[in-house]
């Protein structure tokens, strides 16, 4: 079992004091005792964080209150704060919860708890590990280049045209090597390996697109790398390279999350 943390000092924040204040606003029409309001702001704010922490298990996004999950949250709270309070927007008043910027119509986000209960989420990696896999991806990438390298060779003799780009041009000897090292980096990542035969014209135009793309962002490519190799069991992740590079720039969003 996980302990869940809050911050120590969080009822001499300024948000929890806008919580108190949100609190009163709604007291003509809220079912809470005249002087309960700061008591009934600490249940509130704990009540948050154990629903963030059962949905954290389940969406493998701490922090993140989906839609489904304001529902059921506010239904258990209705007792208290009865029907004209909606706890989730007293907290959003309160700058507890806020809208991401990339997320599902209706998710709302806790910074303060994603940022203490990490651990919550079931792919969650240990910084230690973090540190680990990183450290594999730098030992592998020579090795995986030179693979690159010798997979393009022969694909130039058994397949001469397939290295060609979506407007039908031809790709250069560099922008080759980028689109070839693009994949089977990222088959190296969700531990898969890949015949010649399991090369195609397609593919290798989506890694083009994608390598040329990001040619001057090395660091963005290095940490998108890692972070799968992190994640590969995450279910939300695609588990080919094919069906990864499609959606490159929505799961390369997701990684900074």
């Amino acid at each position: 079992m996980s302990d869940l943390h809050l911050p120590l000092d969080f009822e001499r924040t300024h948000e929890f004091r806008l919580l108190v204040n949100a609190l009163k606003s709604k007291s003509v029409s809220a079912n809470l005792p005249e002087k309960s309001f700061e008591a009934s702001a600490v249940f509130l704010y704990i009540r948050l964080f154990v629903e963030l922490a059962f949905l954290a298990r389940t969406t493998n996004r701490p922090g993140y209150l989906t839609k489904s999950g304001t529902l059921l949250f506010e239904a258990s709270l209705e007792p208290l704060f009865g029907d004209s309070c909606r706890p989730a927007a007293v907290l959003k008043e309160a700058m507890i919860l806020e809208e991401p910027q990339a997320a599902e119509d209706g998710d709302l986000y806790c910074p303060v708890f994603a940022q203490l209960n990490p651990h919550f989420a079931g792919n969650f990696v240990s910084r230690e590990k973090r540190g680990n896999i990183a450290s594999l991806y730098e030992r592998q990438k020579r090795h995986v280049a030179q693979e690159a390298n010798q997979q393009a060779l022969m694909l130039s003799t058994d397949a001469p045209n397939i290295f060609r780009k979506r407007d039908g041009g031809v790709m250069s000897d560099s922008e080759i090597n980028r689109a070839m090292v693009l994949i089977k980096t990222l088959d190296n990542a969700l531990g898969l390996a890949r015949s010649t035969k399991q090369y195609s014209e397609a593919l290798i135009a989506d890694a083009f697109d994608i390598s040329a793309k990001y040619a001057r962002e090395p660091e963005v490519l290095r940490s998108m790398f890692i972070w799968i190799m992190q994640n590969r069991t995450n279910p939300a992740l695609p588990k080919t390279t094919e069906q990864i590079l499609p959606q490159f720039e929505t799961i390369e969003r997701m990684t900074r999350q």
